[in-house]
């Protein structure tokens, strides 16, 4: 017995030990190779060509500029390079590393936005302030960045507008009211156009834009789980919950209790969802598990 658990004892000391040499030498490569693409940087922070081609050859791609010379960070085809090539690796683009003076250079910044929209939120504050074709650029690629432009622009209809060619962002928490002014917020016409393109958005509206049919219907057909943000009254109306869990049954969720339990809706909502069921009244829920037994 003590035999076997001394060659127990062995088997297992030798794979815990290759492991541990397996893994400090994948670790030591790991670093060599970072140490190496390091040495290249340094070695070509001056040679345009040599630089780009580093550059698009490593998996680090533009944030290698930061090891760049002034005079290349400063260049604007190797600065465009970088943040190019930093999207196609689907990595976050390194402007940050790009030389001072593009930064307020308006044809560059223009370029750069167009690559990457969230180049927005590092364009310098002057820029920003006075240049409502950067912001127009920004927001139709993706329009959280109004979050970052001076107030006057959040309440530009021209900006706003722009923001409606962005692609909707509901599940990310992005709806494209939530930056604008709360004169745009309370303007019936302009909601109308945001619910109707991202109905999420209806959670920003003001002056009980939430409890007007019209909107609410329209956001809910899009988007049941909008149901959320419609009022109260709403949400005890039949034929907009009808709407919003023929659309999503999980927007049950958010009916009145009085609508819960109504087995019609609890119906709809249940073949539109496979967990639309928990969202039922106790009742409801009972009554439909003995049904379905039978």
């Amino acid at each position: 017995m003590e035999t076997l658990i001394d060659g127990l004892d062995y088997f297992f000391g030798f794979i815990v030990g290759g492991i541990s040499i397996f893994l400090v030498l994948f670790v030591a490569y790991v670093s060599l190779g970072e140490l190496r693409i390091f040495i290249l940087a340094l070695f070509y922070r001056n040679n345009k060509v040599k630089f780009m081609e580093l550059m698009s050859k490593n998996h680090h791609g533009g944030h290698l500029l930061k090891y760049a010379s002034g005079k290349l960070k400063s260049d604007y085809e190797v600065a465009i390079f970088a943040l190019r090539i930093s999207r196609e690796k689907c990595l976050r683009t390194p402007i940050k590393n790009v030389g001072e003076g593009l930064k307020s250079d308006h044809g560059f910044m223009m370029e750069a936005v167009k690559i990457d929209a969230e180049n927005y939120k590092d364009a310098w504050l002057s820029i920003r302030k006075n240049n409502i074709e950067l912001i127009k650029c920004a927001v139709s690629t993706q329009s959280n960045m109004l979050g970052y432009a001076p107030w006057e622009f959040r309440d530009d209809e021209n900006v706003l507008f722009c923001s409606l060619e962005s692609k909707c962002e509901c599940y990310w928490n992005n709806p494209k009211l939530e930056y604008t002014s709360d004169r745009i917020k309370k303007n019936k016409e302009f909601v109308s156009k945001v619910v109707k393109n991202c109905p999420c958005s209806l959670q920003f509206a003001l002056d009980s834009l939430n409890d007007n049919e019209e909107l609410v219907y329209d956001a809910v057909s899009l988007k049941g789980r909008a149901l959320e943000f419609a009022s109260e009254r709403l949400k005890d109306d039949y034929e907009i919950v009808k709407v919003a869990v023929s659309n999503d049954g999980s927007a049950l969720k958010f009916a009145s209790e009085r609508l819960k339990d109504n087995y019609d809706l609890v119906v709809i909502a249940d073949e539109k969802h496979w967990d639309a069921f928990q969202y039922a009244s106790p009742r409801l829920q009972q009554k439909l598990k003995t049904v379905w037994k039978k």
